[in-house]
């Protein structure tokens, strides 16, 4: 079974992110990724509705979620995609 995974991306005021780069990257073995997965899924460039980043048909297992904006710092951090939605907020913080 897949899940939809919405990447719900603000600011470190508040302010919702229209534009970026979401991104889940298969994780290896040894920190509990799952192999046959592809090595990275992308999603849209622009959200819709705004700030929160959709991707479907994800494949249900530990992935690392990689986010990037200009102006911001990236921001990574381990998931588990389960269930039928799962929603995940990101706060970037901008580059000094």
């Amino acid at each position: 079974r897949a899940t939809r995974v919405d990447v719900i991306v603000r600011d470190s005021r508040g302010n919702h992110l229209k534009e970026g780069q979401v991104q889940l990257q298969r994780l290896p073995r040894r920190q509990g990724g799952r192999e046959g997965l592809p090595r990275k899924l992308d999603f849209p460039r622009t959200s819709k509705p705004v700030g929160v980043f959709r991707l479907s048909n994800v494949p249900r297992a530990k992935w690392r979620l990689v986010v990037n904006h200009p102006g911001h710092r990236q921001h990574q951090q381990i998931v588990t995609v389960s269930g039928d939605v799962k929603t995940i907020g990101v706060t970037l913080k901008a580059n000094p």
